[in-house]
């Protein structure tokens, strides 16, 4: 203990009387854990820490996958999800949750002094909060007998829209308040914080502010495959997830049997991990950042172990001294290393402040396609993982220089006033260099491919021209607007009254707006073995009005858009199809005036008649090019999302579009009233994300192995100063000692390069999933980017050779005595 006292004390003096070297690396280090740090909390949060729900490693969601081509969703039939349990042998339990749509609710809360409010209503069968192991802060659970048809009218809220609309009072619990007019007691207020986390392809499902029951009517529901319940399970604890999967392919193999939907469908069932299915889509992005940082880890390393060696060759004289008066060789490595584990202490503190100030960042860019981004925090993990990685950078950066500064020859340290370190010290600084620029050129090549792929998914043509755009979302109350021409006369109104509007060029409407989130599928068939498997291939379906398409800007390619006429209750079906669907079904005939079946056989008008082709909208991604898409003429639905070409900037019409509705129904409330920018920039925010991240840690790295070439270049010149005076008293000139030092600067950057390509080759294939519009090994991108490597590192290394060419021979000779 009192040698450990001792190293401490005399680690701290030597540490003080070198306060340049020992801030330099300790920002340095900390730039570096740093990084790793907040992206370890996101891969902590995000991937490792569980759902805060019950025995969240034991909950699935279940998907339906109907044919090949056809739907693949985790929605399931509602007589499917009552059937479950009597089929499955290895889940304890199932519930569900829908859109409140489908208890007849749109979302439209009214009442009290506030305004009305559009919210997402979500409904839920009664053991779904419980299984979920959430209990109200406030209240009670729904029982079963409201979560019957009929029965009673409840709700249970959210934390924040308690506290939003009705300042956190407690009296609001056996209080009721009116969604679309009818009033629901209020039976509990959520606990803060809760949050329901699904798939990105869940169907209608979303987190909402109120919870009802869906009081389903099973005794008259739809055939089979009419899904649309988001169903949850828990598997018994003992079982596997394979064998929970075997237990849901005889539950299908059940259902084909019984009932011909399913059979000629070929329904198949998967449970799917919750936590697995919540993460799957940024899980490939977030590795691969981490894997970003650790190579940036790796390269502080060795640029901080460089320095030492710097360090420690001006040491020489005092080690060896040490040494001279009995320090054995372990004393003085053990002394070295105290001062590195010292250095990254201060490194960890500095690096949990920086981290800290990241992820306050991060909290409030809130990318687009990042989940569970509440879970993301600077908590014990994070900081037991901070000093864990400063621990590894100081016995990276710090032995192999205190195991050379501990090997002190006395007689050439004590004779000699010449502090370079030797032979070992100079071939390791060079391999240290070596290593930095290789790792900082993976790392370039890595941000190189990413910005291409970023630059083909925002200039990818989404099928819509989203500049002038402004769009908002509104549902009709159903119980004062049960009547279709109630409904159709207000529509045509709003859609008057907007047109007119100063600088609109035109109004149109759909269900649901492309790039915000999954909508409905489409089946169809065009040929007998499609008609006799219904719903075996399926399209992106939306209703449409008269209009849309030129409003959106999408290109109509062939025939008509829909007038007013195919709008009327006995009007002939038509659709209009994207070009995937008319090149999918009947290659390069043209598709106007042909029949595609869009409704079952047994239905009365189940074909309609192609009136027009349009280019393909991507609906729910930039990056893929999704379904094929099938429009239908949009009758009087209670939910509509509008959209409105403007002449200027469409934001400034939103004062008056809120007029407009208000004029119309006080009590109508709007909702999303944003430019269609809006969702295009959302929509590309994972790659841009991506991009803001490599092209940190690419510059840093750059940076880093810039100062480390450098710094080998210039401690070159310093151990050959002897050498340059003669060759320069000789008449060499200053130009030749320029291009030599360069020549050796460009050889070890040639050294690295070709590592560098090796292992970003290697690794290429990790990238695959990331990539949009170019290939992992993309010549023009590996030869580019290592170009500009080998030009960073002569940048680095030009300074310090001019610098050695411009000094006088005599004032080098002199100066060695």
């Amino acid at each position: 203990m009192d040698n450990l006292l001792l190293d401490l004390r005399d680690a701290v003096r030597v540490l003080r009387r070198n306060t340049a070297y020992t801030a330099t690396v300790a920002v340095i280090l900390a730039v570096g854990i740093a990084a790793n740090a907040t992206i370890f909390s996101v891969v902590h949060g995000m991937l490792l820490k569980p759902l805060p729900y019950d025995r969240a490693e034991d909950l699935a969601m279940i998907w339906a996958d109907l044919g090949d081509g056809g739907q693949s969703l985790p929605a399931v039939s509602p007589l499917d999800f009552r059937d479950f349990p009597d089929m499955s042998q290895l889940f304890e339990e199932f519930t569900a949750a829908t859109s409140g749509r489908i208890a007849g609710f749109s979302g439209a809360l009214t009442g009290g002094d506030a305004a009305a409010e559009l919210i997402d209503v979500g409904g839920v069968s009664h053991n779904f909060f419980p299984m979920l192991g959430v209990d109200p802060m406030i209240g009670r659970h729904i029982e079963p007998t409201e979560d019957l048809l009929n029965g009673p009218r409840v709700a249970m809220i959210s934390y924040e829209l308690w506290q939003r609309r009705y300042g956190g009072d407690r009296a609001l619990v056996g209080q009721t308040i009116a969604i679309d007019d009818v009033d629901h007691e209020v039976i509990a207020i959520l606990p803060k914080g809760f949050r329901l986390h699904l798939p990105a392809e869940a169907f209608l499902l979303k987190h909402s502010d109120v919870w009802v029951p869906v009081q389903f009517d099973y005794e008259n529901s739809r055939p089979r495959n009419w899904t649309f319940y988001s169903v949850f399970g828990r598997k018994k604890a003992d079982a596997t997830w394979p064998e929970v999967q075997a237990d849901m392919n005889a539950v299908a193999a059940e259902l084909r049997a019984r009932h011909s939907e399913h059979a000629g469908a070929d329904t198949r069932l998967r449970a799917v991990p919750l936590h697995q299915d919540v993460v799957k889509t940024a899980q490939p992005a977030v590795l691969a950042l981490f894997g970003a940082v650790g190579f940036l880890l790796l390269i502080v390393c060795a640029n901080v172990a460089s320095l030492t060696l710097v360090r420690g060759a001006s040491r020489r004289r005092e080690l060896a001294i040490q040494a001279a008066f009995g320090a054995p060789r372990g004393r003085i490595v053990r002394r070295l290393l105290t001062e590195s584990l010292i250095v990254a202490g201060l490194a960890a503190l500095l690096a949990l402040a920086l981290t800290r100030g990241a992820l306050a960042l991060l909290a409030t860019l809130r990318p687009a396609g990042l989940p569970r981004l509440a879970d993301i925090s600077l908590d014990p993990n994070v900081i037991a993982f901070t000093g864990g990685a400063a621990l590894l950078t100081a016995i990276l950066f710090g032995l192999i220089p205190a195991l050379i500064g501990g090997r002190v020859d006395l007689v050439s340290a004590l004779g000699s006033g010449r502090t370079t370190g030797g032979r070992q010290a100079h071939r390791l600084r060079r391999f240290f260099v070596i290593a930095e620029l290789a790792l900082a050129l993976v790392l370039l090549i890595g941000l190189g491919l990413m910005i291409q792929s970023f630059s083909a998914v925002v200039e990818t043509r989404p099928g819509f021209d989203s500049e002038g755009l402004l769009t908002f979302r509104m549902e009709l109350p159903r119980q004062r607007y049960a009547e279709e021409e109630t409904r159709r006369a207000l529509y045509d109104q709003i859609a008057e009254d907007l047109a007119a509007l100063p600088g609109v060029r035109s109004v149109a409407a759909t269900s649901q707006l492309p790039l915000t989130g999954s909508g409905s599928l489409a089946p169809y068939a065009y040929d007998e073995k499609t008609a006799q498997n219904w719903e075996s291939v399926t399209a992106e379906g939306r209703p449409a009005t008269p209009g849309f398409l030129a409003t959106m800007g999408t290109r109509l390619l062939a025939g008509r858009d829909f007038t007013a006429s195919d709008l009327e209750p006995d009007a002939a079906p038509v659709v209009i199809i994207d070009e995937f669907l008319a090149r999918k079904v009947w290659g390069d005939q043209s598709p106007i005036g042909q029949r595609l079946q869009v409704r079952e056989s047994s239905h009365d008008t189940p074909f309609a008649e192609v009136v027009g082709v349009s280019e393909h909208i991507r609906m729910l991604d930039l990056a893929q090019p999704g379904r094929e898409v099938l429009i239908r003429p949009m009758a009087s639905w209670f939910r509509r999302s509008w959209v409105m070409r403007a002449d200027g900037d469409p934001e400034a019409l939103a004062p008056a579009v809120r007029q407009v509705i208000a004029r119309l129904d006080p009590d109508l409330p709007v909702a999303n009233l944003v430019p269609m920018s809006t969702y295009v920039n959302a929509a590309a925010d994972p790659a841009r994300f991506s991009v803001l991240l490599m092209s940190i840690f690419g510059g840093i790295a750059l940076l880093l192995a810039g100062l480390g070439i450098a710094s080998v270049i210039a401690l070159g010149v310093g151990e050959r100063r002897r050498e340059l005076a003669i060759r320069l008293a000789l008449g060499e000139m200053p130009e030749e000692l320029v291009h030599r030092f360069l020549r050796e600067g460009l050889g070890l950057a040639a050294i690295a390069a070709v590592l560098g390509l090796v292992v970003a080759l290697l690794m290429g294939r990790l990238l695959t999933g990331l990539l949009v519009g170019v290939a992992p090994t993309d010549p023009v991108t590996l030869l580019t980017v290592t170009a500009f490597m080998l030009a960073a590192a002569l940048a680095a290394c030009f300074v310090p050779a001019r610098r050695a060419a411009r000094v006088e021979p005599s004032s080098l000779l002199r100066a060695d005595g």
